[in-house]
């Protein structure tokens, strides 16, 4: 009996043995580049189907970090804009700066930029932030304004240079009525009531919340310029 037992033994151990050996020949190890690899026993269909698993699996990757970017700029600019709004220009700088980094063509961290460098006195900084803004989206009528009040307000642009930037709102947000208003209010200010009024009645063409208001408006410089 302890013979048989010995018998089965041996013969299981050799049979092991000869499957190890066989296992070993058919997934001998091969380094490609950095990467060490062993031989598979597949079928070109399997191998087929896996490389389609592989590149699934790195569009998967992709758009899961796609996904995380988005999520972290969101929650970067939106902490800026609240600290900013909180006075804490200083740590709505870090945060709209970290946003820029993650997406650098994003408009939102370049217009939350340009208000704190406009309130930290960088007026460079404000300027470059903010005609970067208009660059990634050309069609923003608030961004305009904002420009052209900064413009006016902090860096000292002539008449002339004025009224080119708002020509130029004007043509790039294809005379939104919100450009045209402030066109035609700082026209005013400088005195040209002719110009004014022609801003005021391009911006009654385009007014979809307040005509009554532009007709007004409209009215009363018309009012003006008959007592000239």
């Amino acid at each position: 009996m302890n013979d048989k037992l010995l018998k089965i033994g041996v013969l299981a151990v050799a049979v092991a043995v000869a499957g190890g050996i066989y296992y070993l020949a058919s997934t001998r190890d091969v380094r490609v580049g950095a990467y060490l690899e062993v031989r598979r026993d597949l079928t070109l269909d399997e191998i087929a189907q896996l490389e389609r698993d592989v590149v699934a699996a790195e569009r998967n990757l992709e758009n899961a970090e796609q996904n995380y970017k988005e999520g972290r700029y969101k929650g970067l600019t939106e902490k800026g804009a609240a600290l900013y709004s909180m006075g804490k220009i200083g740590e709505a700088e870090v945060y709209m700066s970290q946003a820029k980094e993650i997406f650098p063509k994003n408009f939102t961290a370049y217009l939350g930029l340009f208000r704190i460098k406009a309130d930290m006195n960088d007026t460079e900084a404000a300027k470059e932030n903010a005609e970067k803004a208009l660059e990634l989206r050309p069609k923003s009528a608030e961004t305009w304004v904002l420009y052209a009040d900064y413009q006016k307000a902090k860096l000292g642009a002539t008449q002339e240079q004025l009224r080119a930037i708002y020509e130029d709102a004007v043509s790039k947000t294809q005379s939104d009525a919100l450009v045209l208003k402030k066109y035609a209010r700082y026209l005013e200010e400088v005195g040209d009531y002719t110009g004014a009024l022609d801003k005021w009645k391009k911006a009654l063409e385009v007014e979809k919340t307040d005509k009554p208001g532009v007709e007004s408006e409209i009215k009363r410089v018309e009012g003006i310029i008959a007592q000239q």
